[in-house]
């Protein structure tokens, strides 16, 4: 929110992070927390203290172990520490998706945590590490899709700006912009379902997913021009096109399901945040909690029944503070209700070049 509350246009995010990277570079001491989570990351790639051969064990309950360092597939499901970690629904949801649609991915074994909570907190030295890892284990990778926004942001956006400058051979997918980019194509549709006919939904836009992207759209057209302008129509039209894509996938299933689809008061680049981003979560716990709680209040008073995101970190504090504050509100990842309800409708299978060759609505 810093820089879209800036009138004065500034990097805001870059500045904030610029000078943790310099409190950690005068060895400025992290909150506890967050020096325990590096800690964690330091020596079993993961933030959360898991041991590393615990990762994957989802596949193999969930059948999944056919995908499991496929190399034959040059398409791969990134799934992430949340979703590997504590989200598993997420991860199980997403390759069940997947595999429905036909699509040839796999899982690599090698996959450590992106880095982007170290990116945030100015740990750079620890977020190139992992990020180094990552890209060794993908060198052989043409597509990336993503369920979790924290990761896609990672690897779309921090990856380039950290790589010294050298070009990077993936493209990057998320999830939900396939999905969308599907529906526009006829590909596929959604079943009616009797149980959600009449319920309210609505979306929460991840600040990942979300005005992250719409910063940076506007930073890369400034780069373009040597004068720092540029045409705000050309920039207001890029991120009409990003934030339609949740919105594609629910007024799809608004029309197909009968599900009431009711948008809250601040969305899209004026989304309110999660509080879980940012190294909040783990330093400030209270207060993210309370800022989650928020967003729940907000969807209250449009009566919503379900409020829906694509962000493990977003999912997890809302389900939190629901729970915590009794909000009485169901909190479902937009893929995960696909999932739960069976509501996808194959009309037409998309082949593995079709998905390799696919550029994201952001294009």
């Amino acid at each position: 929110m810093c820089s879209i509350q800036n009138d004065n246009k500034y990097p805001m995010v870059d500045i904030i992070e610029a000078l943790k990277k310099a409190f950690a570079k005068e060895r400025v001491p992290l909150n506890s927390s967050l020096e325990l989570i590096k800690k964690f990351v330091e020596e079993l790639d993961n933030p959360y203290g898991e041991s590393s051969d615990y990762r994957f064990r989802w596949v193999k309950e969930a059948g999944f172990e056919k995908h499991l360092n496929n190399n034959k597939n040059k398409i791969v499901y990134y799934v992430g520490c949340t979703a590997n970690f504590r989200q598993v629904n997420n991860a199980i949801s997403t390759c069940r998706i997947l595999e429905q649609l036909g699509i040839n991915f796999t899982l690599i074994s090698e996959e450590v945590c992106c880095g982007s909570p170290f990116f945030r907190i100015g740990a750079i030295k620890t977020a190139q590490k992992l990020m180094n890892k990552n890209l060794e284990s993908i060198k052989n990778i043409k597509k990336i899709i993503f369920s979790c926004a924290g990761c896609y942001r990672t690897f779309t956006i921090d990856y380039p700006k950290w790589n010294n400058g050298l070009p990077l051979k993936y493209d990057t997918l998320h999830i939900i912009d396939l999905i969308a980019l599907l529906i526009n194509d006829n590909k596929i549709r959604f079943k009616h379902n009797q149980e959600l006919e009449g319920k309210i939904i609505t979306y929460h836009d991840p600040c990942h997913l979300g005005r992250h992207f719409g910063i940076e759209f506007e930073q890369e057209l400034r780069e373009q021009n040597d004068n720092l302008s540029f045409d705000i129509n050309k920039l207001d039209k890029k991120i009409k096109n990003w934030f339609e894509k949740p919105r594609i996938i629910l007024n799809q299933l608004k029309h197909d399901t009968k599900i009431q689809f009711k948008e809250m008061n601040n969305i899209k680049m004026d989304s309110i945040c999660c509080g879980a981003g940012g190294g909040v979560r783990a330093a400030y716990p209270g207060f993210s909690l309370k800022a989650a709680s928020l967003r729940c209040i907000e969807s209250n008073t449009i009566g919503a029944d379900i409020l829906t995101t694509e962000c493990p970190f977003c999912f997890r504090n809302f389900y939190d503070a629901n729970k915590k504050y009794n909000h009485r509100l169901t909190i479902l990842g937009l893929l995960e209700m696909i999932d739960k309800y069976n509501l996808l409708e194959i009309l037409e299978k998309p082949d593995d070049n079709y998905i390799i060759n696919l550029k994201g609505l952001k294009e």
